[in-house]
């Protein structure tokens, strides 16, 4: 059973909000947004940028959420950040914050794929993390 996950991050007057639409085939289509709370801010590095960061969040964060979707499933997960795709490939970051978080592992198998055009044309996701 193969899930597609899109996933998307914005870091706009220091507010880091994460969005995500998971594609299941037994179950219905899904897609969520948060805020990253300030206070998680304040514990990584500080950054003029945390795109990076929130990016590689979202492959912490959705499964956390909603775990019934990703349990005992292939997963294709399209990402457009490379930085964020690579350290989630890896499981590891030089950079020691998201380094923490990329070391989280699913119970599913996932391919995690850089996509640069997809989200440059599809607003729909934006619109859903701006919510």
């Amino acid at each position: 059973m193969v899930v597609y996950v899109y996933s998307d991050a914005s870091f706009e007057a220091g507010i880091l909000r994460l969005g995500w639409v998971i594609f299941h085939p037994c179950l219905p289509t899904i897609g969520g947004s948060c805020a990253v709370p300030t206070a998680t801010l304040a514990s990584w590095a500080p950054r003029r940028q945390q795109i990076y960061r929130g990016e590689t969040l979202c492959g912490l964060m959705v499964p956390v959420l909603h775990p019934d979707r990703f349990r005992n499933t292939d997963v294709i997960w399209y990402i457009d950040n490379e930085a964020a795709a690579s350290s989630l490939v890896r499981g590891s970051s030089k950079q020691l914050d998201v380094h923490m978080i990329a070391q989280y592992r699913l119970g599913a198998r996932t391919w995690w794929e850089w996509v640069d055009f997809f989200f440059k044309s599809c607003r729909w996701l934006e619109s859903l993390r701006n919510r």
